[in-house]
Formats: C-alpha cells, sequence, structure tokens
C-alpha cells in the first residue's frame, strides 16, 4: 500500500518465468487500467500515481482497494489468455 494515497502498487514481473506479454496482451491490460484510472479519479480522496507496461514487466501506483483483487485476476487471466 502507497502511504500517500492508501491505494496500492501492483507489479507483475515476466522475466523471472520467461514470459513476454504480446503487444496484444499489452493493449487489453491498459484498457483495464485505463478503467481503473477512471474510477479512482472519480474518487474526490484518491489519486493515482501512474503505470508502465512492458512485453517483460508491468506497475501499477494507485489500484483502489475496492479493485486490488478483480485487477490483479484479471492481470493473471491475460498473461495466460496471450501467452508468447
Amino acid at each position: 500500500i502507497n502511504p500517500d494515497h492508501k491505494n496500492y502498487f501492483v507489479q507483475l514481473d515476466l522475466m523471472t518465468c520467461h514470459h513476454d506479454l504480446s503487444i496484444l496482451a499489452q493493449e487489453e491490460i491498459k484498457k483495464l487500467t485505463k478503467n481503473e484510472i477512471d474510477f479512482v479519479k472519480s474518487n474526490l480522496t484518491s489519486d493515482f500515481n501512474g503505470y508502465n507496461i512492458d512485453k517483460e514487466l508491468a506497475w501499477f501506483d494507485g489500484i483502489s482497494p475496492e479493485h486490488v483483487n478483480a485487477f490483479c485476476e484479471s492481470l493473471y487471466d491475460l498473461t495466460q489468455k496471450y501467452r508468447n
């Protein structure tokens, strides 16, 4: 949990399991992230501090406590669906 805004920092490291995110998977994760950013920004007491996605690593700073479980499950599902 980020102490500044009380939301979660989530990181997905695929390098250690020798797995690369496809371009399609990266785009799907960007859509998922956009939905979360919209939700967090609609809550006036929270902020989304950023994210980065590439083929080996993805991180997200600002996932709401209400969505963290579903967000992580969706990330996992996408990595399995679009395996290279």
